[in-house]
């Protein structure tokens, strides 16, 4: 644990005291988030409790009316449970985990592909357009670097790399 001091700002003399990494403040912080989540769902339900309505107590917590709606469906069918935060709720997925592998080995068996050749390939196989932002996220989530490859000419003698450095040290 690092227990520096941070540098002080402009406004004020006081500085802070590392106590735990930046990852394990974010981590601690994301899970309190999801706890505040479902406060805040209580805190909904207990105006339903206290007689308010649905717009009423949407409202006062400054909710959307068909989310209100929403947790007061899920409350009535399981009750506390029922306002848990549901891990993979949204859109599912275009690719299906058996076509995602096997852009995973178009890309592993292909060398010097770009993120166009990627685009093609899920297009062509798949029927799916998706935009290059998508594909390089998709990219990036099969853990391919970001690394151009370069070309290494024929020519070259094996000791380029230590005759380069050897002329730049000079």
């Amino acid at each position: 644990m690092n227990n520096r001091l941070y540098g002080m700002s402009k406004k004020s003399t006081d500085s802070i005291i590392f106590h735990v990494s930046a990852e394990k403040l974010n981590e601690h912080i994301r899970e309190l988030e999801k706890v505040a989540k479902k406060v805040n769902r209580l805190h909904f339900i207990q105006q339903l409790y206290k007689g308010l309505s649905v717009q009423e107590a949407c409202s006062i917590l400054n909710i959307p009316i068909r989310t209100g709606f929403d947790w007061r469906k899920k409350w009535n069918a399981e009750g506390i449970n029922g306002l848990d935060h549901r891990k993979g709720a949204g859109r599912p997925p275009f690719l299906s985990e058996t076509e995602f592998e096997e852009v995973n080995q178009y890309i592993s068996s292909n060398n010097n592909l770009g993120t166009k050749d990627v685009h093609k390939f899920i297009e062509d196989n798949f029927g799916i357009d998706y935009s290059l932002k998508q594909v390089r996220e998709i990219i990036h989530k099969l853990e391919y670097s970001w690394i151009k490859p370069y070309p290494i000419y024929s020519k070259s003698p094996e000791t380029a790399k230590e005759d380069l450095k050897k002329k730049l040290q000079k």
